[in-house]
Formats: structure tokens, C-alpha cells, sequence
């Protein structure tokens, strides 16, 4: 295992990238936990679905898999098994744009809050659109598995925004061929290519106008101002202190994670992981107060929520404690931010 200096300067994913994991291999006749272990991926993560993962085991244990177990479209089945959208908040907040458009223009600005290991780009060009990833790695290049499972997941977020009925122009893989099974086929409906100079998945420009029916301007524009208050703050992060951001925002919506189980999904001692907060000027329990007022901040100030439900939302067992946090954070009361809120309108 490298220096746990060096590993937090690797690529992280969700776990939730392998969510499930254990019911495909099962299905296809065989236990994926040996192989899990083998990569240095503890088993207990997968089912509890929070934290985050090396992506260079991730690839790792996919390509070993498929090799092994002679199942070469097992990154496929893997990506088909899952939920279409794994962003945390920024997934519920898709739902809420206007068009598709709108959608996959949020979804590139703000999907790097969530996860490291690739980049998407949305060019157009002569009628067509061109939904292109870009890995950020050299382990990520010609893997098969690894490509084919991130090109299923955003044929299927982007099919989600749609009907289920759509169907791109072409699925473009800059990887060898994996034995493209019937099934496979049959779920993207439309060509597929390998050897490809891109991964990209190709479709009308005319999809990109068609309205979503959940769209709420609303409940976007409040949402979107939280999102805008983390980019500026992800990046003058050191990279121990935007992985512990990473995983509190994972947890959005879940129980509070402690120093303790963020300090095992990173395989070190909480004191270690102290340390290297404190070299970047701060600490855990900074970080995680910083997170806690960020939700809170955007919903006191944009919506009508009360303030108790406020409070839950950013993991306060109890009001007091979270107005004393709150207004010693902003310098003002949560109900007289409000007001103040209002009386600008």
C-alpha cells in the first residue's frame, strides 16, 4: 500500500461505483469478495455504500474480474445493475432544470465535487451532440471494463432525463472490443464502436431542447447557489482536506461521518489523518462545521424551511445548538439573516 501522503493524492470514487457488485457476480456464478480483498477494497464498504475508493483498485478489480472469471462484459452488467444518477444532492437537483440541455450543463460544472477519476465534455458540431469523456489517469486508458462501465452510467443518466425509449446516434470507445453481447446491444439500441479516438456518446443536438417534466426554477435556483459556494472552495483546498469534503458531502442527507470512519476509508490512524489536516491549516472538525454551514447558509437564506427542519438538515440533534454554531458562524442570528434576506428582496 503506498504512503497515505500519496494516496490521497490518487484518484477517488463513491463506493457507490460498486454498489451491487456482489449481486452481479453472484449472478454470473461467482463470489467477488476474494477479489475485492485482493485490490484492497474492504468488502464492508460496498455494503454499507458510503466512503470512497481508490479508482486505480476500482479499474484493477474490474479488469481482474473479468479476466479471471471469463466475463468480459462484466463492467457492463455492473453499470446496467445500478441506479442511473449516483451524485448525491447534485443528482436530486438535475431533476429540477428545464431541458436536458440545462441538465448535462449542471452536471459537467458540478460532478467534480463528487468524483475525480474522469471529466465530460458537451460539444456540438453539424446538428449532433457530443457527450465526450476524458480520464484523467494513464490506468484509466484501454481498460475495458472501467470505460464500458462509465459509458453505460451516462448512456443511462442521460437516457434518464429522457424517455426510455431514446436511443443515441452511436457509443464510441476509445478501448479495445469487449465481447459485446446480445444484451448489450440491445440495451444502447444503437452502434457501437471501438478503437474509437474518443469515448463519447453521440445524439441530435434537437434532444438537448426537450423539457423535463420535474423542472423547478425555484427549487433550482436555491440549490445551484449551493453548488456555486463549494466550486471556489474545492479548489484552494489541500488534497487531504477536498478528500474529507468529498466524503462529508457524500454523506448529505445520511448520519454525520465521524473522523474515525473517515480515517479507515482512508486505511490510516485518525491521528494521521489529523496531522495532515493541520498541515493544510485546518481540521476535521473545521471541515466538517464548514459543511454543515453551507446547507445550512443556502436554505436559511433562499427558501422558507423552518428553522428546525434547517437544523436536521445540517445535523443538529437540537435548534440551540445550531443557532449558537449558526450565529457564530455568520455574525447574525438564523432568523434575523432571514429577515435581512427578506427585506433585500
Amino acid at each position: 500500500m503506498p504512503a497515505a501522503s500519496d494516496e490521497l493524492k490518487t484518484a477517488w470514487v463513491s463506493v457507490d461505483a460498486l454498489t451491487g457488485c456482489d449481486v452481479v457476480a453472484r449472478d454470473a456464478g461467482f463470489d467477488i469478495k476474494p477479489y475485492l480483498a485482493r485490490h484492497g477494497i474492504d468488502p464492508a464498504l460496498i455494503d454499507s455504500a458510503q466512503g470512497l475508493i481508490a479508482f486505480a483498485a476500482m479499474s484493477d478489480c474490474l479488469e481482474d474480474v473479468a479476466k479471471s472469471e471469463n466475463c468480459p462484459d462484466f463492467g457492463f452488467r455492473l453499470a446496467k445493475a445500478q441506479r442511473p444518477l449516483q451524485f448525491g444532492l447534485l443528482s436530486q437537483v438535475l431533476v429540477f432544470a428545464p431541458t436536458v440541455g440545462e441538465a448535462i450543463r449542471m452536471f459537467l460544472k458540478y460532478r467534480d465535487l463528487y468524483s475525480q477519476p474522469s471529466h465530460w465534455d458537451l460539444h456540438l458540431e453539424n446538428g449532433f451532440a457530443y457527450l465526450r469523456r476524458y480520464g484523467v489517469q494513464a490506468m484509466d486508458t484501454k481498460n475495458p471494463q472501467v470505460l464500458t462501465y462509465a459509458m453505460t452510467k451516462g448512456f443511462e443518466a442521460f437516457k434518464s432525463l429522457l424517455d426510455q425509449g431514446w436511443r443515441p446516434v452511436g457509443v464510441y470507445f476509445s478501448c479495445d472490443p469487449v465481447n459485446v453481447s446480445p444484451a448489450m446491444r440491445r440495451h444502447f439500441g444503437s452502434p457501437l464502436f471501438f478503437h474509437s479516438q474518443y469515448d463519447e456518446i453521440v445524439f441530435l443536438e434537437s434532444d438537448l431542447a426537450r423539457s423535463i417534466p420535474t423542472g423547478n426554477a425555484g427549487l433550482l435556483a436555491a440549490l445551484l447557489g449551493y453548488f456555486d459556494r463549494l466550486l471556489p472552495d474545492s479548489v484552494r483546498r489541500g488534497p487531504a482536506s477536498a478528500q474529507v469534503q468529498k466524503i462529508l458531502r457524500a454523506q448529505f442527507g445520511s448520519e454525520p461521518c465521524s473522523l474515525g470512519a473517515v480515517a479507515r476509508i482512508f486505511s490510516m490512524h485518525p491521528r494521521t489523518l489529523q496531522r495532515m489536516l493541520a498541515n493544510e491549516g485546518t481540521s476535521f472538525r473545521t471541515l466538517e462545521r464548514e459543511w454543515r454551514m453551507q446547507i445550512a447558509g443556502q436554505l436559511v437564506e433562499t427558501t422558507r424551511m423552518p428553522l428546525s427542519d434547517v437544523a436536521a438538515m445540517a445535523g443538529y440533534h437540537h435548534l440551540s445548538s445550531f443557532s449558537r454554531a449558526y450565529t457564530r458562524t455568520s455574525g447574525l442570528s438564523a432568523r434575523k439573516k432571514r429577515r435581512q434576506g427578506n427585506s433585500a428582496v
